[in-house]
């Protein structure tokens, strides 16, 4: 697949475990924030939106996501996946499957890093995703893991970052 780096964001943000997705205001701020970033990114020329398919952040970001496609027609969703059959790993429970069996239909397109887990898989899969980008649109609370190693890879490559808890990196 080929695609447009410098109109091409994408999203990195934290896990069920890590975060508290069932706070309903915290819900309701976060996709409020991802929504208007979102549509400031389109307004901006980017029409292609790249996540990881991971439960929390990734899953409320590609709904966002398809919320503009309902205003804006011309924007895709890419799901880059760390590995086949990521959706059937025991990271999902009932309810995030089900929220990503929702959102498959909406995928412009798949891309799979790797056949098989592996213990470099998921930053393998954020590499692609800021390789391929000009915009990280992110959910972090300075916790160190995936979501900020993505970051740090993000600012070795100049692509620019967003932080929905702060408005900044």
């Amino acid at each position: 697949m080929t695609f447009n780096r410098s109109s091409a964001a994408c999203f990195s943000g934290y896990r069920p475990k890590k975060f508290n997705y069932a706070d309903p205001a915290m819900l309701e701020n976060i996709s409020v924030k991802l929504a208007a970033s979102i549509f400031l990114m389109i307004d901006k020329g980017y029409n292609t939106f790249l996540f990881g398919g991971a439960p929390g952040f990734d899953i409320l970001a590609a709904r966002a996501v398809n919320y503009a496609k309902a205003v804006k027609k011309d924007i895709h969703l890419v799901c880059v996946l760390p590995y086949s059959d990521f959706h059937l790993s025991n990271e999902f429970d009932d309810f995030w499957r089900r929220q990503y069996l929702k959102i498959i239909p909406l995928y412009y397109n798949i891309i799979t890093q790797n056949e098989q887990y592996h213990r470099s898989c998921y930053m393998d899969r954020n590499k692609y995703m800021i390789d391929h980008s000009s915009q990280l649109i992110c959910l972090f609370n300075g916790t160190k893991g995936g979501t900020y190693n993505t970051i740090e890879y993000a600012k070795s490559k100049d692509v620019a970052v967003v932080n929905l808890l702060n408005h900044q990196i």
